[in-house]
């Protein structure tokens, strides 16, 4: 009787090099994403979560900044800036202090406050930019008053330590959610639009954006930080007013574009991003598109704001070059 011969019997194995290789090439299609690869990517195998925890050491964690506001409440101050200092032991980092802080308790009881308070009105506020984000464009940081837990400070205010892990861990799952709230009310507002050309489209999702992101996220993380599921938010086409967390969202306001949200940004040509840049610092100025600053008030600074937005809204003559150059600088 003739031999049989052996089974084949199907493997669905990659080798361990190849799979590795492929999960490590999808970590970094989300360089862009820190809050998707923090959250999510980060979780896929404990060698890839090593790779993306010493990553977020050596690249995100030297570009936070920790901005304390309200120092000296008698006086128009600059917010107490605090950068990466150092890495401590396993989890513990030391930011410092740029520059020396007042000789005020207000220090010492602000650090007292993020580590004991749960009232509403944060003063430390969170600030993460890097050219990864938007395509290197200005306006594209993450601003948040996330709660550093148990942050530790020396006697003058200078020094501070905390956990790095614990503090990326709650501040990309809150940026998460709101991620997911934005995107959940932007479908149900681009169902309702009757307009379709693409441009219109675009800019009526900007300005409900403009009209309703920080009313959004507000609602948002006051339910998640009461420990209450937030209801489905609903964007408007006037103006929504804001909560609690007032102060974060005035900043985010000023500092944060909506371009950046609207689906489909990437395929705008760099003269519509210009456009759209030039009315948002415009209203952060609180001047309609006709309005200049006249009088003594007018100075070289505000000469040269006006002719940047000249060039920005195409009234100068600027090449596709000059503009990427201006929309991109100070990343």
């Amino acid at each position: 009787m003739p031999k049989q011969p052996a089974p084949i019997h199907a493997t669905s194995n990659f080798p361990h090099e190849l799979t590795s290789l492929i999960l490590t090439q999808l970590i970094h299609l989300y360089n862009h994403d820190p809050a998707t690869q923090w959250t999510q990517l980060r979780h896929i195998t404990r060698f890839h979560k090593a790779q993306i925890e010493n990553y977020f050491l050596t690249y995100w964690l030297p570009r936070l900044r920790i901005l304390m506001y309200d120092v000296c409440p008698a006086f128009d101050a600059e917010p107490m800036e605090y950068r990466y200092d150092a890495h401590i032991e396993t989890d513990i980092v030391h930011f410092r202090c740029i520059a020396t802080p007042p000789d005020d308790h207000t220090v010492k009881y602000n650090w007292a406050e993020a580590l004991y308070s749960n009232s509403d009105a944060r003063r430390i506020i969170l600030r993460l930019a890097s050219p990864l984000l938007n395509n290197g464009y200005a306006g594209g940081c993450i601003l948040t008053d996330t709660r550093i837990s148990s942050p530790r400070s020396d006697a003058t205010g200078v020094d501070l330590w905390f956990n790095w892990k614990i503090l990326f861990t709650h501040m990309f799952a809150e940026e998460m959610l709101v991620k997911g709230a934005r995107e959940d009310a932007m479908r149900i507002f681009e169902l309702g639009l009757k307009v379709t050309l693409r441009d219109k489209r675009d800019e009526a999702i900007w300005d409900a954006l403009r009209k309703n992101y920080t009313a959004l996220r507000g609602k948002v993380l006051a339910a998640h930080r009461a420990g209450r599921a937030c209801q489905a938010y609903k964007m408007q086409t006037r103006f929504v007013a804001n909560g609690p967390d007032e102060h974060v969202a005035a900043k985010i306001r000023r500092e944060v574009s909506m371009i950046f949200y609207v689906p489909g940004w990437q395929s705008w040509s760099v003269r519509k991003i210009a456009a759209y840049r030039a009315r948002e610092e415009k209203a952060n100025w609180n001047l309609n598109l006709c309005e200049e600053v006249v009088g003594g008030s007018r100075g070289g600074w505000w000469d040269g704001l006006v002719g940047k937005w000249s060039g920005w809204e195409g009234r100068e003559e600027r090449s596709e070059g000059e503009l990427e150059g201006e929309l991109r600088g100070g990343v």
